[in-house]
C-alpha cells in the first residue's frame, strides 16, 4: 500500500485512486479523498456520492495519486 501517497493526500486534502476489493471479491476503482488512517482503516470522503465512509486497509489492492498530486 502506498502509505506515503495516502499520508501526503491527507495532508494536502487531495484525491487518490484506489483499487478496492469488496466482500464478494469484486474489484473496483474508486477516487476518494482520504481523511485519516488509524487502526488498519482509512476514513475517506467520496465526492461523487458525497458521503464519508471507512475502508479496511486490507481491502485496498493499490493506491495512486490523482493527477493533481503527481506534479
Amino acid at each position: 500500500l502506498g502509505l506515503e501517497t495516502l499520508q501526503r493526500a491527507i495532508r494536502l486534502k487531495q484525491r487518490v485512486s484506489m483499487n478496492v476489493v469488496d466482500s464478494q471479491g469484486n474489484c473496483c476503482l474508486e477516487t476518494v479523498v482520504p481523511l485519516s488512517v488509524t487502526g488498519g482503516r482509512v476514513r475517506v470522503f467520496d465526492p461523487v456520492k458525497e458521503t464519508e465512509r471507512v475502508l479496511s486497509i486490507h481491502r485496498i489492492i493499490d493506491i495512486e495519486a490523482a493527477e493533481e498530486l503527481r506534479q
